[in-house]
C-alpha cells in the first residue's frame, strides 16, 4: 500500500508542479435551444478538467417522443488529454447528472426523471486568434461528440402514453472558449 500512495503523491506533484491554466466555455447551441451552458476547465500540461451546468430544449428528432415537449439540465465534469497540448486534438470520458422534464403536449402532462450519463468524448481546440511569442491563450473554438450510456435510475413515466429514454446517446457540439 505504501509504494501504491508514494507513487500517487509523486504524480500529484508533478501534475501540480506544471504551470496552470484557466478557461471558461459555453455551448451556443445551448442557448439556441432555449437552455443555457457554462463550464469552468483547469488545465495542467496535456490534461484538462471541465465542470460545467448545462440546459437545453432539444428538438423531438434527438429526443425521439412525438408529441412531447422535453427539457434537459443538469452538471457535468469531463477528464481530457490533449495529443498536442493546446490546440489540438483532445481525448476524455465524461459524466453528467441529467434531470428530464418531459410534456405531453396533447395533454399537458408533465412527468420527471432522473438520469446519469457516462461515456468517451473526442474534440478539437482551434485558438484563430491567439498563438503569440508560443504561447497558446485567448479565444478558442471546441467543436466536440461524446457516445454515452445513460442509466435512468428515476425514469420519466407516463402510465398509459408511450414516453421512451434512450440508453445510447450520441452529442455532438461545439464549445466556444477563452484560455487564459
Amino acid at each position: 500500500m505504501k509504494p501504491l500512495v508514494t507513487l500517487f503523491l509523486i504524480a500529484a506533484s508533478s501534475i501540480y508542479a506544471q504551470p496552470v491554466k484557466y478557461g471558461i466555455e459555453a455551448d451556443p447551441i445551448a442557448y439556441g435551444l432555449k437552455g443555457y451552458s457554462v463550464h469552468g476547465l483547469v488545465y495542467f500540461n496535456n490534461w484538462s478538467f471541465d465542470a460545467g451546468l448545462f440546459g437545453a430544449q432539444p428538438p423531438e428528432t434527438y429526443h425521439g417522443n412525438d408529441g412531447f415537449d422535453v427539457m434537459l439540465t443538469g452538471f457535468g465534469i469531463k477528464v481530457q488529454y490533449s495529443f498536442d497540448q493546446f490546440p489540438g486534438l483532445y481525448t476524455g470520458i465524461g459524466a453528467g447528472m441529467i434531470k428530464s422534464e418531459a410534456t405531453h403536449r396533447k395533454s399537458n402532462k408533465q412527468e420527471t426523471g432522473n438520469s446519469l450519463g457516462i461515456g468517451p468524448m473526442i474534440g478539437y481546440r482551434y485558438f484563430p486568434f491567439s498563438v503569440q511569442a508560443g504561447k497558446i491563450s485567448g479565444l478558442y473554438l471546441a467543436p466536440w461528440v461524446s457516445v454515452d450510456y445513460n442509466f435512468h435510475y428515476d425514469k420519466v413515466e407516463f402510465g398509459n402514453i408511450k414516453f421512451t429514454q434512450k440508453i445510447w446517446t450520441v452529442f455532438p457540439t461545439i464549445h466556444i472558449g477563452f484560455q487564459f
